[in-house]
């Protein structure tokens, strides 16, 4: 919904989170082959790195580890139901219903 508001259109940046979603859901097929949790080991290597970089004290970056994750997932769920959204008001509905 915020992509027909300020009309940038859908950019790499903004799939990223939703395809983190759909893998999370497909997860539970990990037991095919142990490569399928590589993506998942990278991010939270990638979690450490960056809430251990960030500034602030030691409570600070334990929580950096918590929120950087709840944040990806909330976009990236937020993300996919806009997109439903969207094609479900875009049919006989006005996309000004979408603002309000």
């Amino acid at each position: 919904l915020v992509l027909k508001k300020i009309k940038s259109g859908i950019k790499f940046r903004h799939i990223i989170p939703s395809l983190f979603i759909i893998y999370l859901i497909l997860l539970p097929l990990s037991f095919i082959t142990s490569y399928f949790l590589l993506p998942l080991l990278i991010y939270f290597i990638t979690d450490l790195v960056v809430s251990f970089a960030s500034k602030g004290g030691l409570k600070t970056k334990l929580w950096s580890i918590l929120v950087y994750p709840t944040i990806h997932k909330s976009y990236g769920i937020g993300f996919i139901v806009g997109l439903f959204k969207i094609k479900r008001l875009s049919g006989s509905q006005s996309i000004k219903r979408l603002f309000y």
